[in-house]
């Protein structure tokens, strides 16, 4: 599994963001059934790259053994203030386990 975030300029720009990797064997049991239970369905683009300036960017790619799901919110703060999107609530909520997890 493998998150990117940050604010670019540019899309091409979302590549050169850094991404922090984690080994399903690193993950604790909750997380990695919060994954499989909500995460695995919510593969696709989010979002509009064209609603804020600088573009806030989230990649989520999940390597599992029926393949690979990602997904890519824009702008995710304005999405999440805009919209009720459970999708992205989910993905948002998720997104601070993760960031909780690099910590350690």
């Amino acid at each position: 599994m493998s998150y990117r975030s940050g604010f670019v300029k540019r899309l091409r720009e979302s590549r050169h963001l850094p991404a922090i990797t984690f080994e399903v064997a690193d993950l604790p049991e909750d997380v990695v059934a919060l994954v499989d239970a909500h995460l695995l369905d919510l593969a696709g683009i989010y979002g509009d790259p064209e609603a804020g300036d600088p573009i806030q960017y989230d990649q989520l790619r999940i390597e599992h053994d029926q393949g690979a799901v990602e997904i890519v919110v824009y702008n995710r703060a304005l999405l999440l203030f805009m919209t009720d999107s459970e999708a992205v609530r989910r993905m948002s909520d998720r997104r601070i386990r993760l960031i909780d997890l690099r910590g350690r």
